[in-house]
């Protein structure tokens, strides 16, 4: 949050990108995330709600939630940077 708030009162945008399959399931929904990304001072989240079998276009690992970030915000994307942060829960 520190950080997060930091770079906000440095005017610089941010952007949560990531892959949340329990919505497909029921478990949660888009509305939960998306207030919870905004309650982090997110300036936007970009959720991808599939099940990880069904093979979509918005999964991370594949571009199109940053690409389509690059176009609501009109990003230049060679002056962005991206923190990936992977769950590994034995870790």
């Amino acid at each position: 949050m520190e950080a997060i708030t930091k770079l906000k009162e440095s005017n610089i945008r941010i952007f949560a990108f990531t892959n949340q399959h329990h919505i497909s399931k029921g478990d949660v929904s888009l509305d939960d995330f998306e207030m919870e990304f905004a309650s982090y001072g997110f300036n936007k989240a970009y959720i991808c709600p599939h099940d990880p079998k069904d093979n979509c276009y918005c999964c991370k690992h594949s571009s199109y939630m940053l690409l389509q970030a690059s176009k609501e915000f009109n990003l230049d994307l060679t002056k962005c940077a991206v923190i990936w942060i992977l769950n590994y829960p034995n870790i």
